[in-house]
């Protein structure tokens, strides 16, 4: 860019995208301001902006008082804005400069600025950034300029959308409620009056109306906070100014001033009082303001009842329920009005989360459009969000969604954007598909919903809605886990007939038992048109009432067709005003007669046609494309330059029949008019009937041929650049619509394929209907001829509508489509596929003979046959099995080598043999069913490659092979590479190989390791969408693995109750029947009083009777091992026996699951002891064989896992032995199940064990020992969570067991869930956000009255009263303890009014609250009869009020009370849910505050409760950090003081030795109690586990003296003696963290001296070699002669919070001193041991290991601070800013003597006042200061050219880390920490000023040889190479020469460390002087040598 004709000058505003110069332009000489991109290479958005603010500029080049455009410059990809300058200055440095302005010249600011704001409007601009940074002014205020209209609208209306404060335009102090889009209201001229207001606020007070600091505090401030009286804020500005201010402020436009011209007339009377008589009284605000522009008020009429139903749905979302909200009604009637103005009461209730999205009339087919829009909009806010924020909703959306996220974002392609491009997902089939749609959308809604409950979804014209959307809906609704969901779906109810597939959705969802809620919105009633009609034309209603007759009768009431056609009519100048009056006229006979159409789309169309040609084109396009378009669509479509289309489309825009979605537009337009197409920008049409008009503007060729160039326009831009599923869709439908114009065959085969190509897409979005529309439109487009000529692609398409066919569930029209398409030639594939969907549909029907057949028929005709005969298929079964089994044996990694095949006949041969298999086994077809597997496999085998099919028969094989032989063992030699096959051909059974694998580890591995495996299953069908494979995971780590291990029946109890939602949303019927028989099982088991049910005949609810019933015999069979199991604990022998036999009989069907195993244990068991009542020999011989046949099961499966079975095989062996009598064998084997059982945890054989070990000894009269085992059995019942038996034992046998249960421990029994949440924030939660964490805060607070204050303060910040009041619970009687008003924010506490006495509450209110519990809210406290009586409510008019009562643990201990005078249902539900959050953390702090103040006051008489205050203090605790941050500033203030003067003393010449000592301890006391200071603070880190130890070089006899003297002076303090000795070879140095050993043994001596009432406290100090390595054993040794600890209390006293001893000394510490230091000490390496003796004393001993450190380098030392006289040059002044006078009188003291010039400034007014004046070289600045603190003060500063070099140094005592980084936007220099270091203060000083001190002459200086010694220096050549070196400053480099100078010439070693050892730690200018020194000193011995 060439700005070479411009001299530039200073930099007047420097941004982050744009920066201003002044310059000169040097032909002319005339003075301009450059506006320019920072940026070489500019973001087009800011190129956008200069483009646009030079347009919107040159439109204002009439309007006086603008900023004059003089060119916009352009060259290399960048641009400049040149502006003409007034010469003026900016009004915040102005009011910088003065702090604000006198009244009259602010009335005089205020009506220039009105004024040129008049005319910026009349021009047709909308500033929206009015600001004092923006208005230039002289110093007079007679000449005003408005700059900065980058942003500005010429628009007379503009849409803002809610986003993230920081995304906001405009400035946030300044923006009004509807500009932060907040309100649902669009934006006109009246935000610049609220930001006018805002500014004139700022102007005559010195203050903005609203001061908080955190942006979301700001915004809420705006919608809901008023803003203080000006006239209170600054009382000389009169009350008629302050009113007009006021007026500017209001929150609702239609309460502000109207237009600019209303606000100039009134400012000019008040100024022209003013002038006149210096007072202004009081007159009529805005007679003038009115504005000539009719302006529709954006508020519903009629609909407070509607409203209010919406609120109650979004309350009962927010309660946690889902709910499906209809709202009904014709078009236009205002559903969308009526929700979105809901919208502002759910953001300012600051709870929830809202999205919304339309669906399309012209592009209804296009899959989830509507949800689409909605989630897109909300991942274009996180975009907008925080880097943190945005991490946050990654990592959330990655852990609940996962890989599958990829189906979201072909849905909703700006999840792309938000997680990075996102990998593909595995192709599925079949429900699959389906399966996966839903739980992804399920987990995505969760994820999206959980951080900030409840989700609204606004889905607007449903009567359009596609069935994928339905689906997904359905499932969301329904959804077992479903909670905090509001659904509010709009539609059509005139385009909804019954047959409507809506109806089915609501259908479903009524019955899923989620709410449905009904609403019809209707139109208005004569009398609603007339009451808007007289609040638009703001007139009385009576005037309007003719008007109101005509209007409703040709609208018929529809809200915007009456908005249209008064529009209309205003246009037509029928409805105008009066420019005197300000009055609405209209003729009303001429409106009358007028032939005004009764039909809104003829309106409209009107309207279109009323545009030019070019536009209305252009608009038939946009409405082609849809609803919503972009510009560059416009573009693409029309094939215009960008410049035509912006130029076309600008009328639409202006005369709002089309909106822009947000402000990209105006860049974008301004872009587009120079013919760049960088900016692309988004629009909707007004409405659905404006895209109706112009849809039907075009003629239905036209429409034809516009669909088919957007068709093809899209086509070419998809292959160019591919896109989404949705994209691709929606340019097929396009085609589609323009296929009639289609000219060639060529073109309508290409569409036709297309058409096949989209349905995929449609399946692939479980879209089924539109998968077959498309085929349809497919094989109408190729013909009937196709076959013949097309014959594949008709295959295909004919193929693709079958399987549509059988998706839609239309299985009739599959079978004829199916033998229609047999009919033709079909290739082999073709065939196979019709055949395999034929079975696939017998399958779904329950036609299994059919199946069969087919399938069978089929398979026969590729060569694969099998047997007729059940007898035959198990010949060849067992042939066929022994045969792979040898071929496995002789391949073990046969499958292993095998690789997808890739044939699709194979696959289709084995996915035809899977369907005929499921006939099968669904038929009774048992035997046929295991030899398909078989074949599966032995194809597999015989192709030598695998398909997904035969990798699961490979698994399978596992069950077939288990039931045949019964080697339940040899089965993984089939599940292992199974699985590894499954996971290799991605295998869409991958979930079921996984359940089989982990089914069968436990007959041959520990039953532990089965659960990862079934979670890794569980986790991949969630995944694929396979709901059998999830199932089977779930009930196997259930049932076979949580059942039959034995764990808790809690644990399992818990896992049902947690996974019952997943297995019904994800899982199968035989997994809920799973489900059921577990929790039946626990349901007997676990109550006490569950002992009755266990002796019923059937005890399980959900038994094998009732499963088997249900056709379920796999579940029924597996339900027999629960009921033995049951009978074999009550000794129903018989029942055990006949329901083991049963289940032996039927074990087929329970395959080899892990049950399968407990069928011999429990036969046998209950077949011994039926043993002796055997009827005959013949019954006792089958018993025998029951008990052989059981030991020989039992001895097989230990085999193979002993850990599993061999408790078992022990057991039945017991019961053998006992049965021949072998009475020591039983007792051992009892005694070895038991034990093992014990050990390998299997809790319930344990406890069968013992039981029957029990019976066993009382049956040989060992009655005693019986009774052990017996309490041991029911111990072990108990421990088991098995309460039934344990009462049904104590039934049966009282005496025995008598004595107490012992209850399970706590690892038994205890259920760990995690629960995951994440916090996150969106833009509409921030105002809960911040009240959850004050509320946190809250429950911190251990004083009643501090709890009070604080509960005010978060009420008047969150709740939206005017007025509220705080009533608590005194003994029985209520008290008023609190009152607050908005009103000067003011809260009064400590109050305490009994309530009848109060004049400032409803006594009947409260007290109902009180005594029901429940809250009181109401919208209009008028009309509620309950409380007409109450004297309060009688006499003010009080509209809203809410009592809401503070509840804890089911006792009201308070009611709070709100109310709102001027704002009817200002309480709406989601704020009372957000109050209650507070009120319930209230109800818990007042209760705990009033405890622990009776603690305090009852101590010795409550001591039982003194674990409760210690709960309190847990919570106080958490606030520590607060406190300590507060407590350090306040601590720090003295504390700089006593330093500082301790610092300046020690340089008195006048002090004695003796006073000088005193003076240092001082100094050392005050550093160390800063030192403590600075451990409080870091106690976060030191419980964390985050501290960090310095260790340094440390003198050791310095520091245990400094340490003994500090001692020293306390125990004199208290009269005993102190002493200390150094014992052992005591190290010079030592390397250590000083400050932490400083803190130990302070700490421990401490300790030692407050405890010691008389004798003496010793230190001994023990030294050891550690063997000459460098390294001491030092042992430091406190004793004391204090009274000594209890040995009880010795093992806590490092415990936190723990203090033993005397409770006089005990209350001076804290109870952490000994914990810290314990954990200081540890990490040092060391240890701490305490000795003591009650009465003798105590000794504390730390033992640590530390190494020697190096003698130091002996340097010259610069000479101290303390030295300092002065300093050289002319004299400097330093302005010192403290609101402490100590303060200031301390830097005084330090820096007056030495030469400085100090001024003292005790505030930030005062500080720019000096400043000016004095004009000083250094500021010392403090930061917490009242009025002006120290942030603004220096922000201010710099504002100022006349101090641009004056050196700012900030001081504070909070050195937070927070505080130093906010200097490099507050402005200062430097950072100087309180207390002050005196040597830091000089250092600084000399640094920033560049001063050199003088200091006073150093005495006694040695000579350089004596200083030296011995010390060998290199030659004055190496010194030479040395010194560029050191000067350089490269550290390594100069070590490095070092280190090669020390190898070449060793007796240089001496000198070399004492250089190494100043390099290494980088003390250069030292390093400097030291080679300086002896270069000199080789210099000077040089001459003398010669």
């Amino acid at each position: 860019m060439d700005l070479r004709e411009y001299a530039l000058g200073e930099v007047v505003y420097d941004g982050s995208e744009t920066r201003v110069w002044r310059a000169v332009h040097v032909p002319s000489g005339a003075h301009v301001a450059i506006k320019s991109p920072v940026a070489v290479v500019p973001n087009p958005r800011v190129m956008g902006r200069l483009a646009h603010e030079h347009q919107v500029l040159l439109q204002l080049a009439e309007v006086p008082g603008v900023a004059r455009a003089q060119a916009l410059l352009q060259q290399g990809g960048t641009a400049a804005l040149v502006l003409a300058d007034p010469g003026l200055g900016s009004l915040d440095r102005l009011l910088a400069k003065q702090g604000r302005l006198p009244v009259g010249a602010a009335l005089r600011l205020g009506r220039l600025l009105s004024r040129v704001l008049e005319g910026v409007h009349a021009a047709g601009v909308m500033h929206k950034d009015v600001k004092p940074q923006n208005v230039l002014v002289d110093e007079a205020c007679e000449r005003v300029t408005l700059l900065d209209f980058g942003i500005a609208s010429l628009l007379s209306q503009e849409a803002t959308e809610a986003s993230i404060p920081e995304a906001l335009e405009g400035t946030l102090g300044y923006i009004s409620p509807e500009q932060t889009g907040r309100t649902a209201r669009a934006l006109d001229t009246r935000t610049d009056l609220y930001s006018l207001g805002v500014t004139l606020f700022e102007v005559m007070s010195g203050r903005l109306p609203f001061t908080e600091r955190d942006p979301l505090s700001l915004v809420h401030a705006h919608l809901a906070k008023e803003p203080p009286p000006l006239d209170s804020v600054a009382p000389d500005v009169p009350r008629p100014v302050a009113s007009i201010v006021a007026k500017l402020l209001a929150k609702d436009p239609e309460r502000r001033y109207q237009t600019a011209r209303g606000v100039a007339e009134d400012l000019e009377e008040a100024l022209r009082q003013w002038d006149a008589q210096g007072t202004v009284e009081p007159f009529a605000l805005g007679k003038k303001d009115y504005s000539r522009k009719l302006r529709i008020p954006q508020a519903l009429v009629g609909r407070e009842r509607d409203v209010e139903r919406v609120g109650e749905s979004f309350a009962r979302a927010a309660q946690g329920t889902t709910e499906l909200l209809l709202v009904g009604g014709p078009s236009g009637i205002g559903k969308t009005a009526l929700v979105r103005t809901v919208y502002r009461d759910i953001a300012q209730a600051g709870r929830g989360l809202l999205i919304a999205g339309k669906h399309d009339q012209l592009a209804r087919s296009t899959p989830f459009a509507a949800m689409a829009q909605a989630f897109g909009a909300l991942m274009r806010q996180w975009l907008g969000s925080s880097e943190v924020v945005l991490e946050a909703w990654q990592q959330r959306i990655r852990r609940e969604v996962g890989d599958n996220a990829r189906l979201i974002a072909d849905v909703v392609p700006e999840l792309d954007l938000v997680m990075g491009k996102l990998p593909p997902v595995p192709p599925v089939e079949g429900e699959q598909v389906l399966n996966r749609q839903k739980l992804t959308w399920l987990n995505f809604v969760r994820a999206v919903t959980a951080p900030n409950p409840p989700l609204v979804m606004f889905l607007d014209d449903m009567q359009w809605a596609d069935s994928a959307t339905l689906i997904i809906l359905q499932t969301l609704l329904t959804d077992v886990e479903r909670k905090s969901l509001l659904v509010i779906a709009a539609y059509r109810d005139n385009e909804t007939p019954p047959e409507h597939p809506l109806w089915k959705l609501v259908e479903a969802v009524e019955k899923s038992e989620a709410k449905v809620s009904r609403m019809t919105v209707g139109p208005l009633s004569g009398e609603q048109v007339q009451k808007w009609l007289a609040r638009t034309l703001e007139s009385e209603p009576a005037r309007v009432l003719p008007l109101s007759r005509v209007l409703s009768q040709k609208t018929r009431g529809n809200p915007f067709f009456l908005e249209q056609l008064l529009l209309s009519l205003h246009r037509q100048k029928q409805v105008v005003r009066d420019p005197e009056s300000g009055a609405w006229r209209w003729e009303q006979s001429s409106l009358e007669t007028a032939g005004v159409t009764d039909n809104v789309v003829a309106l409209l169309t009107d309207k279109v046609r009323e545009m030019p040609e070019p536009t209305q084109k252009l608009l038939g396009l946009a409405a082609c494309a849809g609803h919503t378009f972009h510009l560059q669509d416009l573009q693409r479509l029309s094939g215009w330059e960008r410049a035509s289309v912006t130029g076309a489309l600008w009328p639409a825009l202006d005369a709002e029949l089309v909106v822009p979605v947000d402000g990209a537009y105006r860049p974008a337009q301004a872009l587009g008019s120079m013919g760049d197409v960088a900016l692309d920008a988004a629009y909707r049409f007004l409405h659905d009937r404006v895209q109706q008009a112009s849809y039907e503007r075009i003629s239905p060729e036209q429409r034809v041929l516009a669909h088919l160039e957007i068709g093809r326009r899209l086509r070419a831009r998809h292959r160019a650049e591919g896109g989404t599923a949705q994209q691709f869709l929606e340019l097929v439908r396009h085609l589609n619509l323009g296929s009639a114009r289609l000219a060639s065959m060529e073109e309508q085969k290409e569409l036709a394929g297309l058409n096949l190509e989209a349905a995929r897409t449609a399946k692939a979005a479980s879209s089924y209907r539109l998968m077959a529309n498309l085929l349809d439109a497919a094989q109408a487009l190729l013909g009937e001829r196709a076959w013949e000529e097309e014959h594949a692609l008709s295959v295909e398409i004919g193929l693709a509508r079958l399987e549509a066919a059988y998706l839609l569930r239309e299985f009739d029209d599959v079978e004829a489509r199916a033998l229609a398409l047999l009919d033709r030639p079909l290739s082999e594939v073709a065939w196979l596929s019709a055949q395999e969907i034929r079975t696939r549909c017998c399958v779904a029907t329950g036609r299994y003979a059919r199946g069969i057949g087919i399938g069978l028929a089929a398979l026969e005709k590729q060569g694969i046959t099998f047997p007729d005969t059940d007898d035959a298929c198990q010949t060849a079964l067992l042939q066929e099995s022994t045969e792979l089994d040898q071929w496995l044996e002789h391949h073990p990694d046969g499958f292993d080598r095998m690789q997808a095949d890739p044939s699709l006949e194979h696959r289709l041969i084995d996915a035809l043999m899977t369907q005929a298999q499921l006939c099968t086994i669904y038929g009774g077809r048992p035997m046929l069913y295991s030899l398909i597997i078989a074949r599966i496999v032995s194809e597999a085998i015989r192709r030598d490659a695998l398909t997904p099919a035969a990798a699961f028969m490979i698994c399978s094989f596992a069950n077939v092979w288990s039931v045949a032989t019964g080697m339940y063992r040899r089965v993984m030699r089939w599940l292992t590479p199974g699985v590894r096959a499954a996971e290799r051909v991605g295998s869409p059974m991958l979930p079921e190989c996984l359940a089989l694998k982990g089914i069968y580890l436990v007959h041959s591995r520990p039953i532990d390791e089965a659960p990862p495996v079934y979670e890794q299953g569980i986790t991949a069908g969630l995944k694929i969408g396979s709901f059998q494979g999830t199932s089977w995971g779930l009930l196997a780590e259930l049932f076979y693995y949580r059942v039959w291990r034995g764990l808790p029946l809690g644990q399992v109890d818990a896992q049902v109750e947690a996974r019952w939602d997943l297995v019904q949303r994800a899982g199968d019927a035989v997994g809920r029947h799973h489900f059921e028989a577990v929790a039946s099982y626990c349901e007997v088991l676990m109550p006490p009083e569950g002992a009755p049910r266990l002796l019923q005949d059937e005890p399980l609810a959900r038994g094998s009777r009732s499963l088997l019933a249900d056709g379920d015999g796999f579940t029924g069979g597996l339900a027999r091992t629960l009921e033995a199991y049951l009978f074999c604990v009550t000794g129903r022998w018989e029942r055990a026996l006949s329901r083991a036999r049963e289940a032996d009989q039927f074990r087929a069907d329970i395959l080899g699951m892990p049950p399968v195993t407990d069928v011999p244990l429990f036969l046998a068991l209950s077949a011994a002891k039926c043993w002796h009542d055997a009827a005959d020999a013949e019954e006792q011989a089958r018993l025998r064989e029951h008990i052989e046949h059981g030991l020989a099961r039992l001895r097989y499966f230990t085999e193979g896992c002993e850990v599993n079975f061999l408790h078992k095989l022990r057991l039945v062996e017991a019961e053998y032995a006992r049965v021949l009598g072998k009475n020591e064998e039983a007792a051992s084997r009892y005694d070895e199940a038991i034990e093992l059982a014990r050990e390998h945890r299997f809790l319930h054989i344990e406890a069968l064990a013992a039981q029957l070990a029990a019976e066993f000894r009382l049956s040989t009269g060992k009655s005693h020992i019986g009774a052990m085992y017996l309490r041991e059995a029911r111990d072990a019942y108990a421990r088991w969570g098995a309460y039934a038996v344990v009462a049904h034992l104590s039934a049966r046998y009282p005496a025995v067991l008598k004595g107490a249960v012992h209850e399970p421990s706590p690892e038994r029994t205890t259920v760990t869930t995690t629960t995951t949440t994440s916090g996150g924030s969106t833009d509409a939660n921030f105002d809960v956000k911040t009240a959850v964490r004050a509320a946190q805060a809250l429950s911190g607070e251990l004083d009643p009255g501090r709890v009070v204050g604080r509960l005010m303060e978060l009420t008047l910040e969150n709740a939206g009263a005017q007025r509220g009041a705080l009533v608590l619970s005194e003994g029985e009687a209520l008290s008023v303890v609190a009152r607050l008003s908005v009103e000067g924010a003011r809260i009064e506490t400590g109050l305490s009014e009994p309530l009848g006495q109060s004049p400032d509450v409803p006594v009947a209110v409260v007290q109902y609250a009180a005594r029901t519990g429940e809250p009181v809210v109401t919208g209009d406290a008028r009309s509620e009869a309950r409380f007409a009586g109450d004297p309060y409510l009688a006499s003010h008019a009080v509209l809203s009020l809410l009592a809401l009562p503070l509840t804890h643990r089911g006792h009201v201990v308070g009611v709070l009370y709100l109310e709102h005078r001027d704002v009817p249902s200002a309480f709406p539900p989601a704020r009372v849910e957000l109050l209650s959050v507070l009120a319930s953390q209230a109800a818990i702090a007042v209760e705990n505050a009033v405890l622990y103040r009776d603690l305090e006051v009852k101590i010795q008489e409550r001591t039982a409760q003194l674990q409760i205050a210690k709960e309190a203090a847990d919570r106080a605790n958490r606030a520590k950090s607060d406190f300590l941050s507060s407590m350090s500033h306040e601590l720090r203030t003295p504390l700089n003081g006593i330093l500082g003067y301790a610092q300046f003393l020690i340089r008195a010449p006048e002090l004695s030795p003796k006073s000088r000592e005193g003076v240092q301890i001082v100094k050392k006391s005050g550093e160390h109690l800063l030192a403590l200071l600075n451990d409080l603070l870091d106690l976060a880190k030191i419980e964390a586990g985050k501290m960090e130890l310095v260790p340094m070089r440390l003198d050791f006899g310095s520091f245990v003296h400094t340490i003994a003297d500090l001692c020293r002076v306390r125990a004199e303090q208290r009269g005993i003696t102190f002493a200390y000795e150094v014992r052992g070879p005591a190290p010079t140095a030592v390397h250590a963290d000083e400050k932490r050993l400083t803190q130990v043994l302070l700490n421990l001596l401490g300790n030692a001296i407050k405890f010691t009432e008389r004798g003496a406290v010793t230190l001994l100090v023990d030294v050891q070699d550690e063997g000459g390595k460098g390294l001491r054993e030092v042992r430091f040794r406190i004793e004391d002669t204090g009274p000594g600890i209890a040995a009880e209390h010795l093992t806590r006293i490092f415990d936190p919070f723990e203090q033993v001893g005397d409770q006089k000394a005990k209350s001076e510490g804290t109870g952490l001193g000994l914990a810290i230091s314990k954990r200081i000490i540890e990490q040092m390496g060391g240890t701490i041991h305490v000795e003591s003796e009650l009465g003798k004393g105590s000794a504390f001993t730390v033992t640590l290991t530390l190494a020697e450190a190096l003698p130091s380098v002996v340097v010259d030392e610069a000479p101290g601070w303390d030295t300092i006289t002065g300093y050289r040059g002319e004299r400097r002044k330093i302005l010192v800013v403290d609101d402490n006078p100590g303060n200031r009188a301390l830097f005084c003291d330090l820096l007056g003597p030495i030469g400085f010039d100090v001024v003292q400034a005790d505030g930030g007014e005062a500080a720019l006042r000096l400043a000016l004046t004095q004009r000083p070289a250094l500021i010392l600045m403090d930061l917490a200061m009242p009025g002006l603190d120290g942030y603004e003060a220096t922000r201010r500063l710099r504002q100022m050219p006349e101090l641009a070099g004056v050196v700012i140094l900030a001081s504070s005592a909070n050195v937070a880390a927070a505080e130093q980084p906010k200097g490099g936007k507050a402005g200062w220099d430097d950072f100087l920490p309180k207390p002050v270091q005196a040597s830091l203060l000089f250092e600084k000083i000399a640094r920033f000023l560049g001063v050199e001190w003088t200091h006073e002459p150093v005495k006694g200086a040695a000579p350089l040889a004596e200083e030296e010694g011995a010390l060998v220096p290199p030659s004055a050549e190496q010194l030479s190479l040395l010194a560029p070196l050191v000067a350089s400053g490269r550290i390594r480099s100069v070590l490095a020469e070092a280190e090669r100078m020390q190898q070449n010439e060793p007796r240089l070693g001496p000198w070399l460390e004492q250089f190494q050892t100043l390099a290494r730690t980088y003390q250069i200018r030292k390093l400097q002087e030291f080679v300086e020194k002896y270069a000199a000193a080789g210099q000077a011995a040089a001459p003398e040598s010669t």
